[in-house]
């Protein structure tokens, strides 16, 4: 047997893949860190926006392999305080309008906070709480106090 038949043999028996489909497993891998890549780059204009559901979202989607993983997960961590430190205030801000009897930016506020938020149980007790209020108040004919 000649070398080069040996070596095609060796190539096929060992399941080297040619050179063409090494470059199409290069592409790929290179289109997954890009997609890595651009999935950080929206998380952060996101998070600039204030939309941290998004971010978290974006890069919870990010591999372990791919190479912005660590940067991801270092945000991730900053975003989801974000996030709670958001819910947090929409709450706090929908309480003092209840206080000023404002029951309609209440409402608004609480439906802001988003269902995987620590206090969304509380947010939606309130928010039933608020409705039942105005309903009070409309069937008792009138609207003073809901602004």
């Amino acid at each position: 047997m000649d070398l080069l038949k040996a070596f095609t043999w060796s190539l096929h028996w060992f399941k080297v893949p040619p050179v063409s489909d090494l470059l199409l497993f290069q592409k790929i891998a290179a289109n997954g860190t890009n997609v890595a890549e651009r999935r950080l780059k929206r998380a952060l204009v996101c998070a600039k926006a204030q939309q941290f559901s998004q971010a978290i979202a974006l890069l919870e989607k990010i591999p372990p392999n791919s190479s912005v993983y660590l940067e991801a997960r270092k945000n991730l961590l900053e975003y989801r305080e974000a996030y709670h430190l958001q819910s947090q205030r929409w709450f706090e801000r929908a309480v003092l309008q209840s206080s000023r009897n404002n029951f309609s930016e209440a409402i608004r506020l609480l439906r802001q906070i988003p269902p995987k938020a620590s206090i969304y149980a509380q947010a939606q007790a309130t928010l039933a709480e608020y409705q039942r209020t105005i309903e009070q108040i409309y069937l008792r004919g009138g609207s003073a106090g809901i602004r």
